[in-house]
């Protein structure tokens, strides 16, 4: 082969090699056009996917941040379940304690109608031992009146008694002077017409013995009369004397008999006060226990309030735990129903689940 032929076989081989290369540069300028198209597609896709991805970062922060919500809830759920028992087992406490209250209260409240039933007695007891009280003062006020009168008429007794006794011994003293004196008038008078007798006839001594002896007969007889009239009024005197006697006696009977009444009033008078103060302190006591028992009654209406809104947050409470289990089983649901959804988010459901206790 020629050099010429040789070149000829160059150039057509370089011809070949040039429209095999215009071919392929065709080729390769389609599959460039056709991967600047995919790789619009791919950029297109990237962009979504890299949306998508943020998206799913934020509900992935957004998990994590419910998550973390719920365990805190759980945590508290847990508290307040322990608390709600506590609280359950406070509130049987406190109603049985209310009903023990209630039927103390009830016995309370009998013991003190029955107590005021008898302080009430007891009251008008008083009322009227107070009045049987001023009666008595008064009956008492009169007999120390009566009292002071019959004192002062037997003092004045006395005095007339004594007045008396005193004049019966002046009209002995001369009663007795004046026999004394007659008697020895007369024995003077027998004495001196004896001697004179003697002396003179026997006529003259009879007329003079008549005489003598009428006149003394007659002297005899007045003294007689006078001392009959003395015997009389000393009689008299003595029977007034033992009548006085025996009214001063009886005066004295009834002054003692008086006084031991009056004592006895005057007793009477201080058991009554006695009673009335003891009444008094009874009921003072009786009021200080009413009022006593009065604020144990209003405590136990504020303790029944008190129940009554513990109760109210009892059932508040309840309804929040029911709401929040229900958040928890929508978000394990969405979770479930997520196909993105991590794993470490599986792991603090299932932690969550146990902290629920299901």
């Amino acid at each position: 082969m020629t050099r010429l032929q040789k070149c000829h076989a160059v150039v057509d081989q370089m011809d070949d090699d040039l429209n095999s290369f215009q071919a392929e540069a065709s080729r390769l300028q389609s599959e460039t056009e056709t991967r600047k198209e995919y790789s619009e597609t791919l950029k297109s896709k990237i962009t979504a996917l890299e949306a998508k991805i943020k998206d799913q970062d934020l509900t992935y922060d957004k998990n994590i941040n419910q998550n973390l919500l719920l365990v805190r809830c759980a945590s508290q759920i847990k508290e307040l379940e322990k608390e709600n028992e506590s609280q359950k087992i406070n509130l049987m406490n406190l109603k049985a304690h209310i009903k023990r209250s209630e039927d103390a209260w009830q016995k309370e409240e009998k013991t003190l109608r029955d107590t005021i039933e008898t302080e009430e007695r007891n009251c008008q007891r008083a009322i009227e031992a107070s009045e049987i009280l001023q009666a008595r003062e008064k009956g008492l006020i009169e007999r120390e009146i009566r009292y002071t009168t019959l004192q002062e008429t037997f003092e004045e007794t006395k005095k007339r008694l004594s007045k008396s006794e005193e004049q019966i011994a002046i009209l002995k003293d001369n009663t007795n002077r004046q026999v004394n004196e007659d008697d020895n008038r007369t024995d003077r008078r027998n004495a001196s017409n004896m001697d004179n007798n003697s002396n003179s006839k026997q006529p003259k001594l009879e007329s003079t013995l008549k005489f003598g002896r009428h006149r003394d007969t007659f002297r005899i007889s007045r003294n007689n009369k006078d001392r009959n009239k003395l015997k009389e009024r000393i009689t008299e005197l003595e029977d007034k004397q033992k009548i006085q006697q025996s009214v001063l006696e009886q005066m004295e009977k009834l002054a003692i008999s008086t006084e031991r009444q009056l004592k006895d009033k005057i007793q009477e008078i201080e058991y009554f006060e006695r009673t009335n103060e003891r009444l008094q302190t009874d009921c003072n006591g009786f009021k200080l226990r009413l009022e006593s028992e009065q604020e144990n009654k209003r405590r136990l209406e504020s303790r029944m309030q008190t129940w009554t809104h513990l109760e109210e947050d009892y059932m508040e409470l309840s309804s929040t735990i029911e709401q929040i289990k229900k958040e928890t089983n929508d978000s394990e649901k969405r979770l479930q129903e997520n196909p993105g959804f991590h794993t470490q988010e599986l792991i603090l459901m299932n932690r969550l689940k146990e902290l629920l206790g299901r």
